[in-house]
């Protein structure tokens, strides 16, 4: 019998964005084609530490976010997303907070997982959380597909631009066998 045995990737976004590309959906039915102004960057002077991923920009109703595709091995007996994320929306004299939002699809782009860590978008008296580590047990979603592809993002759902962004750092996944 052999022991068990973990993969595992870290991205702290160093030097790049580690492979993780922008990734954007319509979120609402009833608007067919969204805006989408938003991009995914390196932020050199936040993370935890710096730099860190950075979702930044306008849209309405659009899920905008950055997506990184991964092999699931046929053996896996646990999957473990972590990260650290935080978020931000501001508006003159009405301050909210976005969202965080975990999307997962399966090797066809179906969305099998969706979990919002923060949010989604309530008035708050403060207009950007702190960094905060989050872990999500993915296991569930992905036994059974060959390839997933994770989704770290904000949704956008207000004409009005509250300017949010969403960061994201030290992205992780453990998969055990």
């Amino acid at each position: 019998i052999s022991p068990p045995s973990s993969e595992i990737f870290l991205d702290e976004f160093d030097f790049d964005l580690d492979g993780w590309i922008y990734y954007s959906v319509g979120n609402s039915p009833v608007v067919p084609n969204p805006p989408d102004n938003y991009s995914l960057s390196r932020d050199l002077l936040d993370g935890q530490p710096s730099p860190s991923a950075l979702i930044s920009g306008d849209g309405y109703a659009i899920n905008a976010g950055m997506r990184k595709q991964i092999n699931i091995p046929t053996d896996t007996t646990q999957v473990i997303l972590t990260f650290d994320g935080k978020a931000q929306g501001t508006f003159p004299s009405h301050p909210y907070i976005p969202n965080l939002l975990v999307s997962i699809l399966d090797e066809n782009g179906q969305n099998i997982y969706n979990e919002y860590v923060v949010g989604p978008g309530l008035p708050s008296s403060t207009s950007i959380t702190p960094w905060e580590a989050y872990t999500v047990d993915i296991t569930d979603q992905v036994l059974g597909h060959n390839q997933v592809s994770i989704i770290l993002g904000l949704a956008d759902s207000w004409e009005v631009n509250y300017r949010q962004k969403a960061w994201f750092d030290n992205v992780s996944v453990e998969i055990s066998r």
